[in-house]
């Protein structure tokens, strides 16, 4: 009798534990439930944006360019004044081109002064993912000596206006003085050589953005473990240094003109989407919640170069991994479908 009694003790202990896990298997605030729903929305398939080689070349690097090179990565200009030299190269965008670096549809510009790469020494900044960061004194945006942060966000945006950038929405903006950028290059790069450097880099803005499409941003992280071919659709992203000297550097990749669109469709409001989630994870044993801490919905690469590329409502959920690590997690709001 006394084994019976244990022997369902223990059923009814598992049943409970495996109920809460299922109905606990995520964690978030009320407010994300408050995560603006979009209505209909198209998909479009696209091709990579096409850039004016000469407004680039007229705008960014002045009067007297050189053309210096075409490889299979692009096509290649410089521009030298005195002790400093400006450099840009426009992205090749041709599909069938197999050794092509994959980078299309933008461009990358920097400015040397000296032999001495700004652009170079901060990628500490620039290679950051625009996911939750473990909190730093540069993330608190303050105005910085040489202008306002207003002031250089509207400097980078008559930039995109002039270069003829398509629709873009500010990201994130950081500001940096001197001392910071010199702990965190200290911090990060003194064993690649850039330490050496620090105290000649200027204070500066570091500004992201991502391209827009009737008022949906598009997705600007790596959020997927799968394994991509060259030719794959990439992840927009457009990062900007603005010092004291004007632009110091600016990188703009998978930018994308709009070939043709769908009829707008409903889409899963974020309730929903969490809710199809909270399924899945539910199929297996939840020992504990996912906690999600952001949630938003963008327009998703998917195909390629080769067979076409279209952009889809997504749901991204940003999920916390420990302190300092974020896993992101994918549901199609048009089809719920879930991105593994």
């Amino acid at each position: 009798m006394k084994t019976w009694l244990c022997f369902l003790l223990t059923y009814i202990l598992f049943a409970c534990a495996s109920s809460a896990c299922a109905q606990g298997a995520l964690l978030y605030d009320d407010a994300l439930l408050e995560t603006p729903d979009a209505g209909p929305v198209c998909s479009y398939r696209v091709e990579y944006h096409a850039w004016d080689a000469q407004i680039l070349a007229s705008a960014l690097l002045g009067e007297g360019y050189a053309f210096e090179r075409e490889d299979a990565f692009g096509t290649w200009y410089s521009a030298t004044k005195e002790a400093e030299t400006k450099l840009l190269g426009i992205y090749a965008s041709d599909p069938a081109d197999e050794e092509s670096s994959g980078l299309k549809g933008g461009f990358t510009f920097g400015v040397q002064r000296e032999g001495i790469s700004c652009a170079r020494a901060l990628s500490v900044f620039t290679s950051l993912q625009p996911v939750p960061q473990p909190e730093r004194a540069w993330m608190d945006v303050e105005n910085l000596s040489f202008a306002t942060a207003d002031a250089a966000q509207a400097k980078a945006e008559e930039l995109f206006a002039q270069l003829g950038f398509p629709d873009m929405v500010l990201s994130n903006l950081y500001a940096c003085t001197r001392e910071e950028i010199q702990e965190e290059i200290h911090a990060a790069r003194d064993d690649m050589g850039y330490a050496q450097y620090a105290q000649q880099i200027p204070e500066c803005y570091i500004l992201f953005y991502r391209q827009a499409m009737d008022g949906i941003a598009l997705n600007d992280v790596a959020r997927t473990d799968k394994a991509r071919s060259r030719n794959d659709a990439l992840e927009t992203y457009v990062a900007l240094i603005v010092s004291e000297n004007g632009v110091e550097s600016m990188e703009a990749f998978s930018l994308y003109d709009v070939v043709e669109q769908s009829e707008p469709a409903d889409t899963l409001s974020c309730a929903e989407a969490l809710a199809v989630l909270e399924r899945d994870l539910s199929k297996g044993i939840v020992q504990n919640p996912l906690s999600i801490v952001e949630a938003e919905l963008v327009l998703y690469a998917t195909g390629n170069a080769l067979d076409g590329i279209w952009l889809r409502p997504i749901w991204v959920f940003t999920a916390a991994e420990g302190e300092a690590d974020f896993a992101c997690y994918l549901i199609d709001a048009h089809t719920g479908e879930i991105y593994k």
